[in-house]
Formats: C-alpha cells, sequence, structure tokens
C-alpha cells in the first residue's frame, strides 16, 4: 500500500486525466442526443469530445510502457501474472455488481447481455481492459526485446506501426485496437529511453501546438464526414488513434517534463480509475447512466453543454473511484 502512495503523482494524474477524457468521449457517443436532420456544426458541436477517448485509452498504454523495467525476466513474468490476475477479477467483480444493480433498478436486460456480464474478457465486453491484459501478460517479453534491440531500430519499428495505424482509418481489418496497445506501451518506452534528450530539446510551446492543431483537424474531419453524408455514429471516425496517438504523447512529455512530486490525495484517487471505466462501460448499464439516469440529451441546445459534460464526467471519476477505494478498503480489512 505505502509502495503504490509514493508513485510519482505526474503519471497518477495523468491517469486520471486520462479516464477523465474516456468518460467525456462517452458522454458525445452514449447521448441520447437528437440526430434526425442534424447539421454538420451540430454535429461536431456533440461530437466534440469523441476523440478524447482514444487520447486518454493511449495515455493509459504510454505509461506502462515507460515504467518499462530491466529486472530479471521470470521476476517480471511473476509480477505481470499477478498484476494480470488482480486486474482480471476487478473486470469480473465490476462487470456483475453493475448486472445485479441492474437487475434491481430492474433495467431490461437481454440474454446476449447476460452472458457477456459473465464472461467479459470472452465477448470483449472492455476493449481497453482487455488490452490492458494483455499488455500486462506479455510485458516482460516486450522489455526483454526492449533491452536488446537498437534505438535506430527500435526508431524504425514504431514509425512502422504509426503507418500501420492509418490502415484503421481504411476500415482495414487486418489492424485493430491490440495494435494500438503494443504501439502505446512500445512509445512508452522509447520516451523513458530517450527522457533526458526528449526533455531538453522539445519545448512545451511545440507541444501546445500540436495538440491544438490535432483537435482541430479532430474536429474538421467530423464536419466533412457529416458533409459527406457519413452517419452521425460514424462521423467522428478519422478522430481515432493516428491524431489522438500524437496528441497523447504530447500531452504524456509535457506531463514528463513537469518536476517529479508525490500527492497522497492524487495518488490515491489514481488508485480507482480502472473502476470508473469499469462501471460506467458495463454492457448493461451505459446507454442508462448516459441516457435515463443523466438524460444528458435535454442539454443538447445548452450554451453551457460542454462545462456540463466536463462537470458529469468529474463528479462520475470522482463517484466511482471512491466507491472502488472504499471496496478495496473493506477487502484487506476482510483479509485481515
Amino acid at each position: 500500500m505505502r509502495a503504490k502512495y509514493q508513485r510519482d503523482s505526474r503519471f497518477e494524474f495523468l491517469r486520471i486525466l486520462g479516464m477523465i477524457m474516456i468518460v467525456l468521449s462517452h458522454f458525445s457517443i452514449y447521448g441520447n442526443w437528437d440526430t434526425s436532420n442534424i447539421s454538420a456544426i451540430e454535429t461536431v458541436r456533440l461530437l466534440a469530445f469523441d476523440g478524447f477517448g482514444p487520447i486518454g485509452a493511449m495515455i493509459f498504454f504510454i505509461i506502462s510502457g515507460y515504467f518499462y523495467n530491466k529486472k530479471d525476466i521470470n521476476t517480471r513474468a511473476n509480477k505481470s501474472r499477478k498484476k494480470a490476475i488482480l486486474t482480471w477479477m476487478k473486470m469480473f467483480f465490476y462487470s456483475v455488481i453493475m448486472f445485479l444493480f441492474c437487475l434491481a433498478m430492474h433495467i431490461p436486460i437481454g440474454l446476449k447481455e447476460k452472458i457477456i456480464t459473465l464472461f467479459p474478457f470472452s465477448f470483449n465486453e472492455y476493449w481497453f481492459i482487455t488490452c490492458y491484459l494483455i499488455i500486462t501478460v506479455f510485458s516482460p517479453y516486450i522489455d526483454e526485446v526492449i533491452d536488446q534491440i537498437t534505438e535506430a531500430r527500435f526508431f524504425k519499428l514504431l514509425l512502422f506501426m504509426f503507418l500501420l495505424m492509418f490502415l484503421e482509418l481504411l476500415n482495414n481489418e487486418i489492424t485493430n485496437k491490440l495494435l494500438v496497445a503494443f504501439f502505446g506501451y512500445l512509445i512508452g518506452a522509447y520516451l523513458q529511453i530517450n527522457r533526458d534528450t526528449i526533455v531538453s530539446k522539445i519545448k512545451d510551446g511545440q507541444l501546445l501546438l500540436v495538440i491544438i492543431l490535432g483537435y482541430a483537424l479532430d474536429l474538421v474531419s467530423i464536419y466533412i464526414c457529416k458533409k459527406m453524408g457519413v452517419p452521425f455514429s460514424k462521423s467522428a471516425h478519422f478522430t481515432q488513434y493516428v491524431l489522438s496517438t500524437i496528441m497523447a504523447v504530447s500531452i504524456f512529455i509535457i506531463i514528463m517534463k513537469r518536476k517529479s512530486f508525490v500527492n497522497l490525495f492524487v495518488n490515491t484517487i489514481a488508485s480507482g480509475a480502472f473502476a470508473v471505466y469499469l462501471i460506467t462501460e458495463q454492457v448493461s448499464f451505459r446507454h442508462v447512466l448516459w441516457s435515463k439516469i443523466l438524460n444528458v440529451g435535454q442539454y443538447q441546445n445548452s450554451h453551457y453543454l460542454y462545462l456540463i459534460g466536463l462537470g458529469l464526467s468529474i463528479l462520475i471519476y470522482f463517484v466511482c473511484a471512491s466507491f472502488d477505494i472504499i471496496i478495496g478498503h473493506l477487502f484487506n480489512m476482510f483479509k485481515k
């Protein structure tokens, strides 16, 4: 427990930021919006947060890679296996807990959702956590490759994987989100290895410009897609993972350049980040949360739409993370 609270709070803050960005994207895509005869401008307005989700997910994968280590592979493998088992147990626990909550609230649940609840990993209920689990299991072996590869070849590998991500934009099914996860892990390791050079040569202003331009291009892509007749649900297709990766790396480097610090509150709240995703993305609950409980569609024409979305996302994060922290303390008491 003490080790968790001694973690570098720069990156714990990044976990919080990344998960809030994911929740913000769900505000856009799961909201009960009226999209009949919707204009291109209104489509951009409602989907403005959608591109934050891939950025947040990539931030988590980069963080995992950034803390790669050179310990004995057997030690790393044992540690990774235990971490993967605990993550899987948490995934199963919250899948079932939210299923029971939906039953208690008399929320209709189909047979397919019931099966997915019992087998969340097999049926890809949580793609993000599934990829994270796979990365965790494979990380000792990836680290061993990283230790052996030359810097030049490492850079070429990253470049090749980045180019592969363009295939997904063309709806090519050869690539998938697991590639994104591995790519993010390798980026994190590369940033750690070249930390001193990156910190000294790359300026904050350059990184902020990249983030602003990347986000602007995301919005332009939504506008063009809608103008071309692409349905509302598909209009944010080009916000996925190419520009998001560039923006996620830029955000990570900005935080990486800051002075290291330890803050108990930040580290504690960050420990519940995965629970936020597991609770809000449960297959039977996610649409109910945004469409029924929060009924975000009522704010569609509000001038404060973005402030409401941000406020709700932050509130959801703290409520779910606090619940997870309480559950964790109860579990530790039970073990003792």
